[in-house]
């Protein structure tokens, strides 16, 4: 079986204790905004674009310089990189997802949800994202975002 992978850039949007997810019409549940890298487009290129795309916001990342030299440039590192497998047309693509944790930049009220992938979102309470339909991972994955952004 070949596998075929899709390589992915997830935003982890934090705002006064809550995150901003939204409800994918494609799976049936609520996850941060993300979507696929783009061609000739790195992954922080991607977090942020696939943000503004989907949410309207606009977001500055919150990530650590681990390494610099004037020889070369440097990305800001994820907070973490996930495998994610999902079915599709009855087989199984993985995503290598970039995970990214951001602040709104832009009025965080001010959401303009893009109508063809997403049917809701939300601000929500970090410790109610175990409350609603998301993957098995997500609350600790944003309890761990808080945590790493200082919250």
């Amino acid at each position: 079986m070949d596998l075929d992978r899709h390589f992915t850039a997830t935003g982890i949007i934090l705002h006064d204790g809550r995150t901003l997810l939204v409800e994918r019409a494609k799976l049936d549940c609520w996850l941060p905004p993300g979507g696929h890298l783009a061609p000739n487009e790195d992954p922080v290129q991607a977090v942020l674009r696939e943000v503004s795309e989907v949410t309207g916001l606009e977001c500055a990342l919150l990530a650590e310089r681990r390494f610099a030299h004037d020889a070369v440039q440097e990305l800001p590192v994820p907070f973490t990189i996930q495998i994610v497998d999902l079915p599709e047309n009855g087989g199984i693509v993985q995503h290598i997802d970039f995970v990214y944790v951001l602040r709104p930049v832009s009025d965080p009220e001010a959401v303009i949800p893009q109508a063809a992938e997403i049917t809701g979102w939300r601000w929500v309470p970090v410790d109610e994202v175990s409350t609603l339909t998301t993957a098995p991972e997500m609350p600790d994955l944003i309890r761990s975002a808080l945590a790493y952004a200082g919250d």
